[in-house]
C-alpha cells in the first residue's frame, strides 16, 4: 500500500513546506487542506500541493509530483496523469515512472529549479 503524504510550494513565501512542517504547525496544515491563509485571500494563491508518488529514487530520496529527474540524461519533471491515474515522466517514451525509479535521480522541482527542464545532460 502507498504511503499518502504531500508537499507544498508556497507561494506567498516562496519555499518548499515538507509534510513534516505541514503535520506539525496547525496553522499551515488548516491552511494547505483548505482554510483561508489570510482571511480575503483563498488558500489556492498561496499553496501549490504535490503528492509523494510512493516511489524513492536511486539514492533513496522521496519523489515527489512535481519533481525535477534525471532518467539516464534526459531531465523530465514527475507529472499526475488524472486520465490515467498514475504518476508519470511527462514524455510518452518514459511515462511509468514506478517501472523506472530505482534508474531515476532527483535532480530538483519545478518551482525551485525550474532552469534545469529542456536541459539534456
Amino acid at each position: 500500500m502507498r504511503e499518502i503524504k504531500f508537499r507544498a510550494w508556497d507561494n506567498k513565501n516562496n519555499k518548499m513546506v515538507s509534510w513534516g512542517e505541514l503535520i506539525h504547525n496547525k496553522e499551515l496544515l488548516w491552511s494547505f487542506f483548505g482554510n483561508e491563509y489570510h482571511p480575503t485571500d483563498p488558500p489556492q494563491y498561496f499553496w501549490k500541493r504535490m503528492q509523494y508518488t510512493g516511489l524513492k529514487d536511486k539514492n533513496g530520496i522521496e519523489i515527489y509530483e512535481g519533481d525535477i529527474v534525471n532518467f539516464n540524461g534526459k531531465i523530465i519533471a514527475i507529472e499526475y496523469n488524472t486520465a490515467e491515474g498514475l504518476f508519470w515522466g511527462g514524455d510518452n517514451s518514459q511515462r511509468y515512472i514506478f517501472q523506472y525509479c530505482d534508474m531515476l535521480e532527483v535532480i530538483g522541482n519545478i518551482y525551485e529549479n525550474s532552469e534545469l527542464l529542456g536541459k539534456e545532460e
